[in-house]
């Protein structure tokens, strides 16, 4: 296994931080297909749309790396995401809450790319972290 497909799961996310949206197209497969939560399944353009609006509700955004296992042909990553809740999130107004929210991705591996994500937030904690729920 290269170093380069050893470390893509994390440049994979890490490319979303700095991107402040989806993940860089040049990391994913061109039927690349992201499956977050209970949303439909979606392309790099609907993932990139998915992540803008939730950087646009917590603009510091970023995520720590707790565990990553790696196989020639996949990634498990559990992360946590850390930010502060400044503007509207699914209807709730900015809190200036912080939130901490741990996360599960696993990744498909295709040709050296990321071909899909099977991705879980947990929104309950984010909502909870928000004063929501």
């Amino acid at each position: 296994m290269t170093d380069d497909i050893a470390t893509l799961g994390r440049r994979f996310f890490e490319s979303q931080d700095i991107r402040r949206g989806g993940p860089d197209p040049a990391l994913c497969t061109d039927d690349y297909t992201a499956h977050i939560n209970s949303r439909p399944d979606t392309d790099v353009q609907g993932h990139d749309d998915f992540a803008r609006l939730l950087y646009a509700a917590f603009p510091d955004m970023n995520r720590v790396f707790d565990d990553i296992i790696v196989t020639p042909e996949s990634q498990v990553l559990r992360f946590h995401l850390l930010g502060t809740h400044e503007e509207e999130f699914l209807g709730i107004p900015g809190s200036g809450q912080p939130i901490d929210v741990p996360c599960l991705a696993i990744l498909k591996i295709r040709d050296g790319k990321v071909a899909r994500l099977d991705g879980i937030v947990d929104l309950a904690t984010i909502l909870q972290q928000i004063g929501a729920l």
